[in-house]
């Protein structure tokens, strides 16, 4: 694959500039790039966690139950739309079989289900994680 035809993901923060260099992202089975990531300087870091922080505390904190299940549930949407895609990257990045990567997928976005319904009922208890399609030995 040349340097040209790889996707290449700058880094997308809201307001927040990457530094310009950019890291190959290398297969480990073939070796060939497979993607150019770009960097984050140290300035990038620090806000981001800032953000993080003030996400939590301004708005993540005070959102009610059900719209954060619609968030993770629109998310889980998302991911079975590109399932494919999905798995795709993950054979690729971690140069592990397809068939195992397409598993992997399937027990994100049961996962991040899961979560969505849990949201809702937030007690203090654990989800049994054994109950999807993929988990059982989990």
């Amino acid at each position: 694959m040349s340097a040209n035809s790889i996707p290449t993901y700058p880094l997308q923060a809201a307001g927040i500039t990457g530094s310009g260099q950019y890291q190959e992202v290398v297969s480990p089975f073939t070796g060939e790039a497979i993607a150019r990531v770009e960097q984050a300087h140290a300035g990038a870091v620090e806000a981001g966690l800032a953000q993080a922080v003030n996400a939590a505390k301004k708005i993540m904190g005070p959102m009610p139950s059900h719209r954060r299940a619609e968030i993770l549930e629109g998310l889980s949407a998302q991911m079975d739309q590109r399932r494919e895609e999905l798995a795709q990257t993950i054979a690729q990045e971690g140069g592990k079989p397809l068939k195992d990567a397409r598993v992997e997928v399937g027990r994100a976005i049961n996962t991040v289900r899961l979560s969505a319904h849990a949201a809702t009922e937030l007690d203090g208890e654990q989800q049994a994680m054994g109950g999807t399609a993929g988990n059982e030995t989990k």
